[in-house]
């Protein structure tokens, strides 16, 4: 008997994309859809996989397909390319293969290719801004490529006056992406016979293709006359070439190495040195806690003359972004001295002089004021004095001055008739004779613990009460009660206003987070769960920074419990919009906010091409400590755009 011949099964499967040429902006994400068919008569089980270039930033969702015979599935290849000069701009090649696991002969390939659009980012650093001598110094320009394509990079170097000489003027580099560049160039001034130390301040302009605007480094050329400007004097009544001969042998102490020392620590070891004339500087740093000493302008080891001005920069701690640039209290220092220490700062400035008590050329006042952020466009107004006023109008005004003063003491024994210039009384002064009282100073923009410093020396005790905001650094004082100028008594309680930014996106490496009620890492090592993205694409069109937080399941959830360190406070609002990433679709989730356990907001939401605000009153909720966000619902990105407290009112 003849056996019937075994039929063999069929096998295959076809596999397509929709669409195969894509672009991507960095830090922002694209997709495109496979399709895999089923030709065969098993019920098959298919792996996809994403080759190329293109592959090193691409994930599939799902990454396993099952299907029966004749039926298709989809999935979605997502393209994620980082913001990092590491992601070159231009195309990557890509290739999805789908490889079944039940018949290994089974393969399918699908190629495309994905556009990484380009971006353009250079950081320029200026080392060292300042040099000293009478011989040409010597500085370096240092260039980053941060973008992810190459860079163009033109570099001219000038002074307002013209009188500086730069070898070489001018230089032009193509930088390849993360790559760093020092060009050094030297800067000589005209060298006089005699004289003082001149200031030459001058501006490396820095310009990128791709940068619209572009970057302004200051530095500043200290001149050094060939002999000190009282030796022509001096030479009339004394051998001048052994006064000469000195002088040139005399050698500048060298600063020394303060580094990461306390502010007290490193003023008290400059001061050993022989350093009389030192200046602290607030700066934001994220390497070197708050307090510690930055470095030093000149730098450790350099020699310098021990009364000219030493600038200490201070770290102020961690910034929300990139840092700004403050400005140094120069109040009371010669106009000159105040130069050198703006332009080491960064910053750019502008003089206008007016008649005030102080001697001729003495900083009376600065705009934006000493300690407070100064935008790096903006120009710093130094106000500086002309001298007293003329004798008779000086006695004048004191006497109207005065008379004034009787007549309110006696109109009124609450009368605040304070003068600016008193001193305080200090502790147990209590009013100075003459019947004027202490004048409240001012520690507006100050930090907090430097601000508490200077009203105890005054004798005030001092109180801290919380405000929630973005608008300040940690810690600064936003205003004080009374106000500064106001007359004030030692003993005197002042209450102190203090920024507490409150930015969800910051906090969320602190917070507590759950999917489904098991605990996760932030971010999320999968598609579902939290993450954040600093330029995600928004289902109405726009980009902003943003909290994603996708659930896994049709009916799953996501939430991260927030600590608030201070509780909150009254006046309080909880801030933001809600919606969800570009192209998702369909289903309803349900966004939620609780306080303490007590839910204060709550949205259900689809995807309609429009984010919705959130401003929620928390005063009532005053003293919590924990702040919940929650979605449930379908497995869409849905989004908390710019969530933030903020104290709203006085």
């Amino acid at each position: 008997m003849t056996e019937a011949p075994v039929r063999a099964v069929r096998k295959g499967a076809d596999l397509s994309l929709e669409p195969t040429e894509l672009e991507a902006e960095p830090g922002a994400a694209v997709t495109t859809t496979v399709t895999v068919h089923n030709l065969g008569e098993e019920v098959e089980r298919f792996t996809l996989e994403v080759r190329g270039p293109g592959g090193s930033f691409a994930t599939a969702e799902p990454a396993d397909l099952r299907m029966l015979p004749d039926k298709k599935q989809r999935a979605v290849i997502r393209f994620t390319p980082a913001r990092d000069p590491g992601q070159r701009a231009g195309p990557h090649p890509f290739q999805v293969v789908a490889r079944s696991t039940v018949n290994p002969d089974v393969v399918q390939r699908g190629s495309g290719v994905v556009v990484v659009g380009a971006f353009a980012r250079l950081d320029a650093d200026l080392d060292p801004e300042v040099t000293r001598g009478r011989r040409p110094g010597t500085h370096c320009l240092e260039l980053v490529n941060a973008g992810n394509a190459p860079a163009g990079v033109s570099v001219e170097l000038q002074d307002d006056t013209g009188e500086l000489v730069f070898d070489p003027s001018s230089f032009d580099e193509t930088l390849e992406p993360g790559v760093r560049e020092e060009r050094p160039f030297q800067v000589a001034g005209p060298v006089p016979w005699f004289g003082r130390t001149k200031s030459f301040p001058f501006t490396a302009e820095v310009v990128t293709t791709g940068i619209p605007q572009p970057v302004q480094l200051q530095g500043v050329r200290r001149q050094v006359p060939r002999f000190p400007w009282w030796v022509p004097t001096v030479a009339l009544a004394l051998v001048g070439v052994a006064i000469a001969l000195a002088a040139l042998l005399v050698r500048d102490p060298q600063v020394p190495s303060v580094a990461r020392a306390s502010q007290e620590a490193a003023i008290q070891k400059l001061r050993n040195a022989g350093f009389s004339n030192i200046l602290a500087t607030p700066e934001g740093s994220d390497r070197v806690d708050a307090g510690k000493v930055l470095r030093t302008e000149p730098g450790a080891g350099e020699r310098y003359p021990g009364d000219e001005p030493i600038t200490l920069f201070v770290s102020n701690g961690p910034c929300d972004g990139e840092c700004p640039l403050i400005v140094p209290n120069v109040v009371t220092k010669p106009v000159d001295e105040a130069r050198i220490h703006l332009a080491r700062v960064g910053l750019r400035f502008q003089e206008l002089t007016e008649a005030g008590d102080a001697a001729a050329g003495t900083v009376l006042s600065t705009d934006p004021p000493a300690n407070s952020e100064a935008p790096a466009d903006k120009l710093v107004t130094l106000h500086v004095s002309t001298g007293p006023a003329s004798a008779s109008a000086s006695a004048s005004a004191s006497a109207s001055a005065a008379s004034a003063s009787a007549s309110e003491s006696s109109a009124s024994a609450g009368a605040t008739g304070a003068t600016a210039s008193s001193p305080a009384g200090g502790p147990g002064g209590g009013t100075p004779p003459g019947g004027t009282r202490p004048a409240m100073p001012d520690v507006v923009g100050q930090p907090s613990d430097r601000a508490v410093r200077v009203l105890e020396r005054a004798g005030l005790a001092t109180r801290t009460a919380v405000r929630h905001t973005s608008a300040a650094p940690a810690g600064a004082v936003l205003r004080t009660n009374p106000a500064a100028g106001a007359a004030v008594t030692s003993g005197d309680e002042v209450t102190l206003t203090v920024a507490e930014p409150l930015d969800f996106y910051d906090l969320a490496e602190r917070a507590t987070w759950q999917v489904d009620s098991a605990s996760v890492d932030f971010p999320a090592r999968t598609a579902a769960g939290p993450r954040k993205e600093a330029a995600a694409d928004l289902e109405d069109g726009t980009r902003g920074r943003v909290l994603v937080l996708r659930p896994s399941t049709p009916r799953g959830s996501v939430s991260g419990d927030f600590p608030i360190t201070d509780g909150i406070v009254a006046g309080d609002h909880l801030l933001g919009e809600v919606g969800f990433l570009q192209g998702a679709a369909g289903g309803s989730v349900e966004f939620a906010v609780t306080v303490n356990g007590h839910e204060v907001y709550s949205l259900t939401k689809e995807a309609d091409g429009v984010l919705q605000p959130i401003d929620v009153d928390l005063t009532g909720a005053q003293g919590a400590t924990t702040v919940r966000i929650s979605v449930v619902g379908p497995d869409h990105p849905a989004v908390w755009k710019d969530l933030r407290i903020e104290t709203q009112g006085k």
